[in-house]
């Protein structure tokens, strides 16, 4: 009877998760969202604000979710948010990870197996059943004697020591974290300086990690009259697996990311400049963060300086005609080409929330409005499009707002308005994004392929969310693979 009440228990009551994304920059606040709704038109909760690129939220229900991170800058128009995925909860199995998981019918209990019979291979074993470690990286990691050199990992072991006061902070650290740059890619575009940096650290790090706290005043122990006096509380010896992001400082000065990627063992960052920076003093500041558990979880936050040697500056070399159509690199959530949501889908959405458009060359505006030919039901929505001095047209299309009328002349650069969610697709709401399209005429059935004809490295714009939706990765991507 006790094993039938215990099998029929939850293993979980709750579920605390632990979002994390790149940092912005600096005065940017964050506020974590989580929805069973993929639109987010209801909101299951909602955290405070916070400046750190890291939170927590306590789920209590079973089900599937929708998290994002609303971003703004106070007192400024500055605002918008990054989709962070899907996952899914079960409480009663204790399971957390993105994929719903069936598991098998909790009130069909097994009879037991005898003793004379073979075990079912694992590898039988369908693969919902078994969870995948990466699901949650919090997890207990197995403690280990001998460590393996692998792909990712580093395999000396780093002595750690943090004090627990108000927060938990480091105060000894004998790590020699392997951060390796592996390419730098300095141009000049002739309107700016572009810095690329790629390179790769390690995901998991053999520690041993001694957490101190400061022993209360006493009356009778003098070593805490006048001071922390720190004692042992707890340790933790096995794998810490750690989250980086990092930003680019000018001169001591942190600098906005106008692209950005940190994958497990790999990154990418690049920043624009107004002018050449080659004497000037540049370093990214790469923030690690990681959690393991020994008496009870055990928080890491660490940074670390990397000295960047600029290479010769390089005139850019391009025969593409036209310019990126926001001002700064944002990602794709749908390429041009055949999609798995589209066939044709005749542009390419980047997915920009309020941001700031402008015209991808020099040319006149031929035509502006709100575009309803598609019925009630499939509108484009507020939209510009520009003639351009080579002939082809552009065109800007769900814009919020837009701020030009026909027959205004522009340069390359010029401001023409605001990305927003404008129209309808099948009736239904769309989510904030600029669909963008190049044309060798005015008409859309003239459409071409944006990357053949902007000037950017486009290994710089990655694909948003293509881990939860791999469709995203099709159509005419120039890097399949992200």
């Amino acid at each position: 009877m006790l094993s039938l009440l215990l099998t029929l228990l939850p293993i979980w009551t709750s579920k605390e998760i632990f979002p994390t994304w790149a940092p912005l920059g600096d005065g940017y606040e964050y506020v974590l969202e989580i929805s069973t709704d993929p639109e987010f038109n209801s909101i299951y909760l909602t955290t405070l604000p916070t400046t750190n690129s890291s939170t927590s939220a306590v789920i209590s229900n079973t089900n599937k979710y929708y998290q994002r991170i609303n971003y703004y800058i106070p007192n400024s128009n500055i605002s918008g948010s990054i989709y962070l995925g899907q996952f899914y909860i079960n409480l009663e199995h204790g399971y957390y990870g993105e994929d719903i998981v069936e598991f098998p019918n909790e009130e069909e209990i097994p009879k037991p197996t005898p003793i004379y019979e073979e075990e079912e291979p694992i590898s039988n074993i369908p693969d919902q059943y078994i969870l995948k470690s990466e699901l949650d990286f919090r997890g207990d990691i197995p403690k280990q004697d001998i460590y393996e050199s692998v792909l990712g990992i580093d395999t000396r072991v780093c002595n750690i020591s943090l004090l627990r006061e108000d927060s938990t902070k480091v105060i000894y650290w004998d790590c020699d974290i392997d951060i390796q740059i592996s390419n730098i890619k300095y141009l000049d575009w002739e309107e700016y300086i572009s810095l690329e940096i790629q390179g790769v650290y390690p995901f998991i790090i053999s520690s041993n990690i001694k957490v101190y706290e400061c022993k209360g005043f006493s009356l009778f122990d003098p070593s805490t009259w006048f001071g922390c006096k720190k004692i042992l509380t707890d340790t933790y010896i096995g794998d810490s697996k750690f989250i980086y992001s990092a930003n680019t400082y000018l001169n001591n000065i942190s600098q906005k990311n106008s692209s950005f990627a940190f994958m497990d063992t790999s990154f990418f960052v690049k920043n624009s400049f107004p002018k050449d920076i080659s004497k000037e003093s540049i370093y990214l500041k790469f923030n690690m963060y990681s959690q393991v558990k020994g008496k009870t979880w055990i928080d890491i936050n660490y940074s670390i300086k990397k000295d960047i040697q600029l290479p010769k500056l390089e005139k850019a070399q391009s025969m593409k005609p036209f310019s990126f159509p926001l001002d700064r690199d944002i990602g794709v959530t749908q390429w041009h080409g055949c999609t798995v949501y589209q066939c044709p889908h005749k542009g390419i959405d980047f997915g920009a929330r309020l941001n700031r458009v402008i015209s991808i060359g020099d040319g006149k505006v031929v035509n502006v409005g709100y575009d309803k030919y598609g019925g009630e039901c499939n509108q484009g929505g507020k939209f510009v499009i520009v003639k351009h001095t080579n002939g082809m047209h552009s065109a800007y299309i769900h814009l919020d707002s837009y701020s030009v009328k026909i027959g205004d002349s522009l340069k390359k650069g010029s401001f023409i308005g605001i990305s927003g969610n404008t129209g309808r697709k099948n009736c239904q709401p769309l989510g904030y994004h600029l669909h963008f399209e190049t044309r060798k005429a005015l008409s859309s059935s003239t459409h071409v392929n944006p990357v053949n004809y902007l000037a950017i490295d486009w290994n710089a714009i990655p694909t948003i969310g293509y881990k939860q939706f791999p469709g995203r990765l099709g159509g005419d991507n120039p890097h399949p693979n992200f």
